[in-house]
């Protein structure tokens, strides 16, 4: 068997894969086109069903376990870019959660790099989703890690950024490449132009500190336009498509 067999064997359990990707779009502002590709993780359990992250995530990353599952994780998201790939349908990235545990461990570099060798992806290709807790870290190992792979040429992402009482001036501690903007930072969009400067004064900030600002939530082309005119250049949400599975996409012309 080949490794890259045993490697798509391990994903699953019983016949039935243990977590499963979903993939929703990433576009860009000024003309609705593909940019990347956000990931999200459910976890199929025969004691429990199937979970989202919001009921194991935090459980989880607490144990060991969330190494292994993330290798898992990720050998799926690279064998579905290469799928999507095939399928001639253009993107940047595809993003992958990434747990602390493993970031602040020396080797994370390597364990990361072990995992692509062999696959026809660069690490360009690849954007580490962080965790929001990413902001409580002090010590600098966090941020030292970031800063090594992304001399690397991997990208990282973190989401939640600009809800009520949400520590702004933490995101100067980390070098981040990309920054998913909170909901409620899209459903204040047009409310008011008071409302309009808070926001372009976010990201204008981000923008700044050298980042890419990811609006999320949005439900209509009036919003994409709006944030046009605020200078952010992507968005995810509804109407950027709904999360499906690898199998269910392809090219636009051809769904």
């Amino acid at each position: 068997m080949s490794d890259r067999s045993k490697k798509r064997e391990n994903t699953t359990v019983d016949g039935v894969r243990a977590i499963e990707l979903m993939y929703r779009a990433i576009r860009r502002t000024d003309n609705d086109v593909l940019a990347f590709y956000r990931t999200n993780m459910r976890m199929n359990s025969p004691s429990m069903g199937t979970m989202m992250p919001d009921r194991y995530q935090m459980v989880l990353d607490s144990t060991e376990r969330c190494i292994s599952v993330f290798k898992l994780a990720m050998i799926q998201m690279i064998q579905a870019s290469e799928k999507f790939s095939e399928r001639g349908i253009d993107f940047s990235w595809c993003s992958i959660y990434m747990p602390l545990m493993l970031l602040r461990k020396n080797d994370c570099q390597k364990t990361v790099s072990e995992i692509i060798s062999g696959y026809s992806i660069f690490p360009e290709n690849i954007c580490f989703e962080l965790p929001f807790s990413l902001l409580n870290e002090e010590d600098g190992c966090c941020a030292e890690s970031i800063k090594n792979m992304r001399k690397r040429g991997f990208h990282f992402m973190l989401p939640g950024v600009g809800g009520d009482g949400f520590p702004l001036m933490k995101l100067a501690d980390f070098e981040l490449d990309y920054v998913l903007l909170d909901n409620s930072l899209t459903d204040m969009l047009g409310v008011s132009e008071r409302s309009d400067l808070c926001i372009k004064s976010i990201i204008s900030f981000i923008s700044e500190l050298d980042a890419e600002p990811v609006a999320d939530g949005v439900l209509s082309s009036a919003q994409t336009e709006k944030l046009y005119d605020l200078d952010c250049s992507f968005y995810t949400g509804d109407y950027a498509g709904k999360y499906m599975l690898e199998r269910f996409i392809r090219k636009k012309s051809e769904s």
